[in-house]
Parts: C-alpha cells; sequence; structure tokens
C-alpha cells in the first residue's frame, strides 16, 4: 500500500460517502462509497492532480470506447475537483490475487483456474477487439463480479495503448525503445527489452498468470530485480514448469509464442486447448468457484459487495471452437520466449 494520505471512512468527496478504502495503486485510490442521494454504492477512483503521473484522463476514454461490453466495470461519471480528478464505476468484488492467497496452498483448484483462464482471456480478445492493448495483464487487475456468465471483469486502462489504426484497421507501426512497461513480474521479454507492445504481449502475461493462478506462483515471484527476473525468465525449464498442469497449457503457450508484432492472435484455439483441458481434468462450468465455498467472514473480508452469483444464472459456454491444435505441430520447434540468452539483450532501464 502506498504511504499517501487517504480519505477516512465517513467523509464526503462531493456527493459520494467514503464507506472503505478498497485499492490504491501508483498514483490513484479506489474507495467504496455510497451516493447521498440514491445510497447506490459505487467505486470511486481519485488521483491528485500534483501526483507525477496521472492516467485517469485516458482511462475515461477507454470507458467510453467499451462501455457496452459486460467484460469492465460499468461507467458511471467522471469529473474533477480543484485538487483531484476522479472517475465512478460499479463496485465489484476483490481481484483473483487477493483470493487466491487466502485459498489453501494459496492456489485455485484445476476447475476453477482453467476457468478463471478462459474468462481472462474472454476480456483480453475484447479489450483487443476495442483496438486496445492492455500493457498491464496480471491476476490483479481480474476483479470478481457476483455472476455466472460474466465472473470476472479486466480493469485498470493507465497503462493501456490505442494499437490498431482506426483508419486502416491494421496495428500501428511498431515504435523503438518505448522503455519498460507494465508488472516485471508478468512482463513478456519484449516488454524487458523496451520493445513496442502488442497483443501477443498481453497474451503472455496472461499465461504468466494463468500459471500463478495454477501453481500457486511463478518460479521469478519472489525476485524484485527486473534483470534478474529477465534472466530467469529466459532460463526457466517451461516444461518442468508445467509437469503437473494439463499438457494443453504448454500448448497454449506454443501457440502464443508463434505470433508476431501485428498478427491477431487466435482467442478461440487458445480458449479450445483450455476446455479440452477441462474435459480432461473431469471440470465443467457449472462446478462452483472456489470463492464460493469460502465462509462469510472471509468474503466479507476481502470484498465490500457480495460475490455469489444470483440464483438460476447461468454461465457462458464458449462454442464453435476449432480443434485444439499447435499451428504447424509437426515442424515446431520448441523455442521462443527462452531463446538463449546471448541472443536477447535487456534494456538499460531494466
Amino acid at each position: 500500500m502506498s504511504e499517501r494520505r487517504t480519505f477516512m471512512r465517513g467523509r464526503y468527496f462531493l456527493d459520494y460517502k467514503v464507506l472503505r478504502l478498497i485499492g490504491q495503486g501508483g498514483f490513484a485510490d479506489i474507495y467504496y462509497v455510497k451516493e447521498k442521494k440514491t445510497n447506490r454504492q459505487y467505486a470511486l477512483k481519485v488521483e491528485r492532480k500534483s501526483s507525477q503521473k496521472k492516467t485517469l484522463a485516458l482511462e475515461k476514454k477507454i470507458y467510453e470506447k467499451v462501455k457496452d461490453s459486460f467484460l469492465f466495470p460499468k461507467f458511471i461519471t467522471s469529473g474533477e475537483t480543484t485538487n483531484y480528478n476522479y472517475i465512478v464505476t460499479e463496485c465489484l468484488g476483490p481481484s483473483l490475487t487477493t483470493v487466491r492467497k487466502i485459498l489453501p496452498d494459496v492456489k485455485y483448484t484445476m476447475s476453477t483456474g482453467l476457468r478463471l483462464g478462459i474468462e481472462m482471456l474472454r476480456c483480453i480478445a475484447d479489450f483487443h477487439r476495442y483496438g486496445f492493448v492492455h500493457r498491464d495483464i496480471k491476476p490483479a487487475n481480474f476483479l470478481i463480479r457476483a455472476s455466472r456468465a460474466n465472473p470476472i471483469v479486466l480493469i485498470d486502462f493507465g497503462l493501456a495503448r490505442n494499437h490498431i489504426n482506426p483508419e486502416t484497421k491494421e496495428p500501428f507501426e511498431a515504435r523503438d525503445n518505448v522503455g519498460f512497461v507494465g508488472t516485471a513480474k508478468y512482463a513478456s521479454l519484449n516488454a524487458h527489452e523496451c520493445h513496442d507492445l502488442s497483443r501477443r504481449d498481453d497474451l503472455i502475461s496472461w499465461w504468466y498468470s494463468l500459471i500463478e493462478i495454477l501453481n500457486g506462483g511463478l518460479p521469478w515471484g519472489t525476485l524484485t530485480d527486473k534483470k534478474e527476473i529477465y534472466r530467469m525468465k529466459l532460463n526457466t525449464d517451461y516444461e518442468k514448469l508445467c509437469e503437473n498442469l494439463p499438457k494443453e497449457i504448454l500448448s497454449v503457450r506454443r501457440c502464443i509464442l508463434q505470433y508476431s508484432y501485428e498478427m491477431e492472435p487466435n482467442y478461440n484455439l487458445l480458449t479450445s486447448f483450455l476446455v479440452l483441458a477441462m474435459v480432461k481434468t473431469k471440470s465443467t462450468f457449472d462446478d462452483y468457484f472456489d470463492w464460493e465455498h469460502l465462509i462469510a467472514r472471509e468474503k466479507e473480508h476481502i470484498s465490500a459487495v457480495s460475490i455469489n452469483p444470483p440464483a438460476g444464472d447461468e454461465p457462458t459456454i464458449p462454442i464453435n471452437l476449432p480443434p485444439p491444435v499447435v499451428p504447424g505441430d509437426d515442424e515446431y520447434s520448441y523455442s521462443g520466449e527462452e531463446d538463449d540468452t546471448e541472443k536477447r539483450k535487456c534494456c538499460e532501464i531494466c
């Protein structure tokens, strides 16, 4: 948590009464609030105008573009005061990271983990459909919604960037030496090397997130130095990392590593591998999510709102998926993100 001074419980910010602090980012705080006139509860994200980095203006523009999707928080309003910029959205449950940390063995069950992988991918694919790359995909940026149809949403667009040129419908040309962007733990090697990031890099971060969800951690999870993390990512034996997981998880990675900067990923193909893994592990879309088994006291501790799906809510089951086959599998040479260190160079910023 940041050392910034935060709003006290019970204080009013405009017409919103602060009920509790529910999150903090590098330059913004998020509160669970109640609107005075309607008594409706929302999430209020606030940043100081004096902050070194301000992102709410960008987030507002993105919220306005993705407003018709259920895979992101519902945008309510935004504005500014003398000292603050703010955005108000629907209030959601805890992040996937917050829930994982209170689960047995600090990891999700196979059934919940695989379904979360599919749901996270739905969110990412939809974000890409609007022409953006997120550039900070990680479990902490997915929040739980009390729903089976859309159980998680993607948040925090502060590092997002327009990737698709609206006139040509093609990716903008890659820039040189853009600097490191993202969270080192989940960043692709391209991010470590300060390359311009694309849809492929969001998916690499998603894959790292999936491994953490299923295994309870990543080999470099305790490291803080970007160069050390980069080197460990290069030298990790990914087959061994996935040895206790369905083999389809490794196939997903192999598919992602074939994508270039310009290529549009085949999200349905990646989903098909996870669906096959569900079949092999006897997991179903009707299974309870792990957080549904938490006792009431645990749920209240980690969430300002209910995270129990309403009765009768049906899951969104992927349909019309292609066969789960890695393109060019018979000719595939197992390399990619783990290429020799000598062939890759981390930027000075890292």
